[in-house]
């Protein structure tokens, strides 16, 4: 988003006093347009009813020394890049800034968290995958063989979630920079985080995913979930409503209370008689 800067003076200068209130809205309204399109204070006369501005209010700002006319049926603002940066400066600063980001991004996303991503420009610059670290098997061109890992402790059986984690001794990788690798959305990741916590064999979420990473298996459990998520939704019960039972129940003990004092009444009645 860009800028137009205004002089702290404008309000008392000799120029903004001697033009009128319409022709002063223009210049306002022209200014911000201006810096949105970064034209260097170009403003084309069919640009006018944008800012419901009229010629007569364009000739005012021209009398006074605050717009010039230009040759292509228009006006620029006088001394534009005195006050606001040109567009290619501003082009020149976005660039620079989004090189800038995307690095960050790839030491934040990549180098620190040891993936390769085929299609960044740092990654593939470094002629390495992150520093020789494990990069997930979605993006790495042609066949692979996952690395060989240790386990310690007591040997898994099959099925056992905890097989899959890695031993203590070794890094954890970022659970939502694996799953987004493996392109799962932000609500995916929750859910299938959420399918992993349910397991009570699952000590570490973090350690699981490391150790499915590594092996070259998660693709594979994920494409599972997916297929489990997609079937399981006709067989489930319909969710209950909690907050609607809960009322139930105390409209229930309400009537049969009601029903109570009722009773209660006409035996007081009865035996008054």
């Amino acid at each position: 988003m860009g800028w137009a800067k205004i002089d702290d003076k404008l309000h008392s200068s000799p120029k903004w006093l001697g033009a009128t209130k319409g022709a002063r809205a223009l210049w306002v309204s022209a200014a911000s347009w201006c810096a949105a399109q970064e034209n260097d204070g170009y403003v084309p006369s069919s640009a006018l009813r944008l800012f419901s501005g009229t010629r007569r209010e364009a000739a005012c700002l021209v009398s006074v020394g605050l717009w010039d006319v230009d040759e292509n049926d228009g006006w620029h603002f006088h001394d534009w890049t005195d006050y606001n940066p040109d567009a290619g400066s501003q082009k020149a600063k976005r660039k620079a800034e989004s090189a800038g980001g995307k690095r960050g991004n790839h030491r934040r996303w990549h180098e620190k968290q040891g993936l390769y991503v085929e299609g960044c420009e740092f990654c593939e610059a470094s002629g390495t995958r992150s520093g020789g670290r494990v990069a997930p098997e979605s993006s790495r061109p042609g066949p692979t063989r996952p690395p060989t890992t240790t386990y310690v402790g007591t040997p898994a059986t099959e099925g056992d979630a905890r097989a899959d984690e890695p031993a203590p001794s070794e890094p954890e990788l970022n659970a939502n920079s694996v799953l987004a690798s493996h392109g799962l959305s932000a609500d995916e990741r929750r859910a299938f985080l959420a399918d992993l916590k349910a397991d009570p064999g699952v000590r570490s979420i973090g350690g699981l995913l490391t150790g499915l990473h590594r092996k070259g298996t998660l693709r594979a459990r994920i494409d599972e979930w997916r297929e489990l998520r997609d079937i399981e939704p006709a067989h489930r019960d319909p969710p209950r409503d909690r907050q609607g039972q809960i009322l139930a129940a105390e409209m229930q003990r309400a009537q049969a209370a009601d029903q109570a004092n009722v009773i209660h009444l006409q035996q007081i009645e009865g035996g008054a008689r």
